[in-house]
């Protein structure tokens, strides 16, 4: 349907569909390109939609979307037209693959997610924290407390010191040793040294049986090495045979995590 026709279905009193304008813009984009490289400009956009800002904002939209998620034209798929389960699929993958880009580009802005390993961050697939974990009361109430550390929103006096402007003590209030920060609360205070003794020696024995003493040694020997094996252990899958592995060292170490904030909780309620 050519735009005179288009204009006389209008004196008519008929109103084409957004289909219509898809259509003819179609129809006027063969015609360039059988003609000459001819750019469609804002006039003849005009001429194809006669009437306001609403259908035009529509196809403006969709090419702005299409553009953003680096998909095909509107011109390119009227000529080679997918299948409908081929095109939610090349969808789907553009939008994760867009999304998983943008969001790592975001954390590394963020203080709070320094232990976050993005190596493995896929939109659309589950956290190997939660891989591991079954979907019991018990493992989910486990893994929310591994997320809230691994996510820098598990809140220690420093972070209340730090949020309140230096006006409340950092001091650790099960120990009354030493500022609580992640390092001292995961490794260091002597009021869960049990529960740490326990639990560590499992998640220490268990990776050095699947990655090996002399790796463990070199890459394991100061605190936020440890810290970073606690919170995200995901950084060890190149070095393991499979994923179950690593499902079982996030689980130790998810375990591990649990027994302290326990422990803690009890404490400060103690006290």
């Amino acid at each position: 349907m050519g735009c005179s026709k288009i204009k006389q279905k209008k004196k008519n009193g008929e109103v084409p569909n957004c289909w219509t304008y898809a259509d003819d813009y179609f129809k006027e984009q063969r015609l360039h390109d059988c003609f000459g490289d001819v750019k469609i400009g804002a006039s003849v956009l005009g001429r194809l939609f006669p009437w306001g800002s609403a259908l035009r904002s529509f196809f403006c939209k969709v090419t702005g979307v299409l553009t953003l998620y680096d998909l095909p034209s509107i011109s390119t798929l009227s000529q080679n037209l997918p299948s409908k389960l081929k095109w939610k699929a090349t969808v789907k993958i553009a939008i994760q693959e867009y999304w998983t880009k943008t969001l790592s580009k975001e954390i590394e802005t963020k203080s709070s997610l320094t232990y976050l390993d993005k190596t493995v961050l896929r939109i659309g697939h589950t956290h190997p924290v939660w891989t591991g974990l079954s979907s019991t009361i018990s493992d989910v109430k486990k893994g929310a407390i591994k997320v809230r550390l691994l996510t820098g929103t598990y809140i220690l006096e420093s972070h209340r010191s730090q949020f309140s402007g230096g006006k409340e003590s950092a001091l650790c209030k099960c120990c009354g040793t030493s500022d609580e920060d992640i390092i001292h609360f995961l490794l260091l205070c002597p009021a869960l040294h049990k529960q740490r003794k326990e639990t560590f020696s499992k998640l220490k024995s268990y990776g050095i049986s699947v990655i090996g003493t002399k790796y463990w040694s070199k890459n394991f020997k100061g605190h936020l090495d440890l810290i970073k094996l606690i919170v995200d252990s995901s950084f060890l899958l190149p070095m393991l045979r499979n994923r179950t592995e690593l499902d079982k060292i996030h689980r130790l170490a998810t375990d591990m995590c649990y027994r302290l904030h326990a422990q803690r909780v009890w404490k400060l309620q103690e006290n």
